[in-house]
C-alpha cells in the first residue's frame, strides 16, 4: 500500500480514528496504525527510523483538518 493509499485509508476512518486516539499522533502503514505517539516529533522520528523515508505516514489524529483555508478575490 502507498502513502496515497494510506491517506485515502485514514480520511475513510477519520472519526473513528479520533474518537479512539484524540489528537494524538499516528504511524499508518497498509492501512493499519502501527504505533501511536503524543508528540509529532516522536512520531516522525519513530516513522523514519522504523520504515524509512516516505514509507509509513504520520497523521494526527483530529477530526477535521486543522487548517482554516480563507480565499477571495483580489
Amino acid at each position: 500500500m502507498s502513502r496515497e493509499s494510506d491517506l485515502k485509508w485514514f480520511l475513510e476512518h477519520r472519526q473513528e480514528l479520533s474518537d479512539k486516539f484524540p489528537g494524538q499522533w499516528l504511524i499508518v502503514d497498509q492501512g493499519d496504525v502501527r504505533k501511536v505517539f503524543k508528540a509529532e516529533e516522536e512520531a516522525i522520528e519513530y516513522s523514519i527510523n522504523t520504515f524509512g523515508v516516505n514509507v509509513a505516514s504520520v497523521f494526527q489524529a483530529v477530526p477535521r483538518d486543522p487548517f482554516v483555508y480563507i480565499g477571495g478575490t483580489l
